[in-house]
């Protein structure tokens, strides 16, 4: 199979309402995007995340923030947006939801395996690393598998995802 080069993008967006240190320590909203050609025509995708201490108060009742020894985590996966050709892939909030402390750029890639597109988000701290990858196939997000890379030959947590409605 082809792998063509992928170009990063990484772009910050910063509030413009306090000095540059109070942003990256409360109002900091950071997008990380790949584009490049794969065997499914052009591709682009981006994670974008923001502080814990940002969400609504709605978006903090998670049972289990994947990425952190069980606290509050830094920050947040907020979106997560994908393009094939034209096409939006609508990723349902469940899929990302509940994972904390993504390692972006470096720890955002893309792969197609199968004919499927495979994006996988590394995250975490210390003994709390994981890795999801999300499987798309047809235009639609099938999957959610989750490793959790602190535990040693555990087979991964898989969540199937429920068609979405609404785009990213």
């Amino acid at each position: 199979m082809k792998r063509r080069a992928i170009t990063l993008l990484f772009i910050l967006a910063l509030s413009a309402s306090a000095s540059a240190t109070d942003h990256f320590q409360r109002d900091f909203i950071a997008t990380s995007a790949l584009r490049g050609e794969t065997d499914l025509g052009a591709l682009e995708y981006s994670v974008e995340t923001i502080p814990y201490e940002n969400l609504p108060e709605s978006a903090k009742n998670i049972a289990r923030w994947i990425g952190t020894d069980g606290g509050v985590p830094e920050f947040v996966v907020r979106s997560i947006r994908i393009r094939i050709g034209k096409r939006k892939v609508s990723l349902p909030e469940a899929a990302f939801r509940d994972l904390a402390n993504p390692i972006l750029p470096s720890g955002l890639e893309a792969s197609v395996k199968d004919g499927d597109l495979i994006i996988k988000l590394s995250g975490g701290h210390e003994d709390n690393l994981y890795r999801a990858e999300f499987t798309v196939r047809g235009g639609r997000a099938l999957e959610r598998k989750l490793y959790l890379l602190g535990v040693p030959d555990a087979p991964p947590e898989v969540l199937q995802l429920p068609p979405s409605s609404k785009g990213p």
